[in-house]
């Protein structure tokens, strides 16, 4: 059942409403594909809440000759990496997915539910659901973890793009209990994020209040990070932006920021400083952020508590900014009145940090060893990031 072009197939809708691919032409486009086989459904089969059925020996053979599986429903696309799905080998087993890019009133339910009425989430209309079942007789075992990371594209209606804020925006799994979020790349209309399990996910925008923020210039910069979970206040309707904050807080912002990317893959290595105790907050992004090159000690100690210094703040900043799409500028060199006081070790940062775009100063002076505050660390980080594009 259904046909194949080279490695697209089309799957024929059978009279009860499914749409199904036979084993040959599963087989055809297999041997005839690159690197994946993409199953085309029509825009109203993610409507209607159709199902796609196809041989669950094909997930096998997909896995054997390393290729992954695209699932296209209108503005919806899964991409199943090679082994994700675990599935029988028997040969009368067969695949269900059913993919849902409606918001019903079902998932109308389970977003509010899972919100539990907090007023700093919006709700977009953009949602997608996915079930998978493996059918082996009259057995049925739906699969909610994958063995690998799919990858999931949402494309934006018109009406949804002009809206939605691209710096509150991110996608978010919603069980009913809560919303998890997930994160997600915003690019040309397009949310693109990772899935390692399947139920709802939506997209909310997150827009939080914080009450000593309002009219602050550092405001917009919490705003967006704090949609992105890069940055907390310290209760729920304060940041308090004047605080200075200490190395262990700054080294987590940094590694948050980057896990946000899903650029990078830190490989757990052992901690390499003797004061950063197991089981604190900061016991992992310090080793991580150590492991990339981000962070340094001081004869061995890391000093999590002592408040970090703008010089030392911009050496690890220009460090991260490798992880990070950035282009120079002809600026040249800063011309802080007080760049005598500037360490050694810390200039060339400086400067490099001033011509990407990172710091700007107080106008006239740089302040070296002042410390840095919640303020001017999110306003810093926010200029790693690129500005979402819709």
């Amino acid at each position: 059942a259904g046909t194949a072009a080279g490695s697209t197939v089309q799957p024929v809708l059978d009279k009860d409403g499914r749409y199904v691919v036979g084993s040959d032409t599963m087989t055809k486009a297999i041997q005839q594909a690159a690197d994946s086989v993409t199953i085309q459904l029509p825009a109203s089969a993610g409507e209607a809440g159709s199902a796609l059925e196809f041989p669950a020996r094909s997930l096998q053979d997909l896995k054997d000759k390393n290729l992954d599986l695209i699932v296209i429903s209108g503005n919806r696309t899964v991409r199943f990496p090679a082994g994700s799905i675990a599935a029988s080998n028997e040969l009368l087993s067969r695949v269900r997915i059913v993919l849902n890019t409606v918001e019903t009133d079902e998932a109308k339910n389970m977003i509010k539910q899972s919100l539990q009425s907090n007023p700093d989430y919006t709700s977009t209309g953009a949602v997608i659901s996915v079930e998978i079942e493996v059918i082996s007789g009259g057995k049925v075992v739906d699969i909610h973890d994958l063995d690998k990371p799919a990858v999931v594209t949402m494309k934006l209606t018109d009406e949804q793009a002009k809206s939605i804020s691209s710096d509150l925006a991110g996608v978010y799994y919603v069980n009913g209990d809560q919303a998890e979020y997930v994160g997600g790349t915003l690019s040309s209309g397009m949310f693109t994020f990772t899935a390692e399990h399947f139920s709802y996910y939506t997209i909310l925008e997150y827009n939080k209040i914080f009450l000593d923020l309002a009219g602050h210039w550092a405001e917009q910069a919490v705003k967006s990070l704090t949609a992105k979970h890069i940055v907390n206040g310290v209760d729920e309707h304060h940041y308090e932006p004047n605080r200075s904050i200490t190395r262990a807080e700054f080294a987590t912002m940094i590694m948050r920021e980057i896990e946000w990317t899903g650029k990078v893959t830190v490989k757990a290595e052992a901690n390499p400083f003797t004061d950063v105790a197991a089981n604190q907050y900061y016991s992992e992004p310090i080793a991580n952020a150590a492991s990339l090159g981000i962070v340094e000690g001081y004869g061995g100690a890391f000093r999590p508590d002592a408040k970090i210094t703008r010089q030392e703040a911009v050496v690890a900043l220009v460090r991260a900014a490798k992880y990070f799409d950035l282009a120079g500028s002809d600026k040249g060199k800063p011309s802080f009145t007080d760049v005598n006081g500037i360490a050694a070790w810390a200039a060339a940062s400086v400067n490099e940090a001033w011509s990407k775009g990172l710091i700007q100063g107080d106008g006239s002076h740089f302040n070296p060893r002042k410390s840095v505050t919640r303020a001017e660390v999110a306003v810093m980080i926010n200029r790693l990031l690129p500005n979402g594009s819709l």
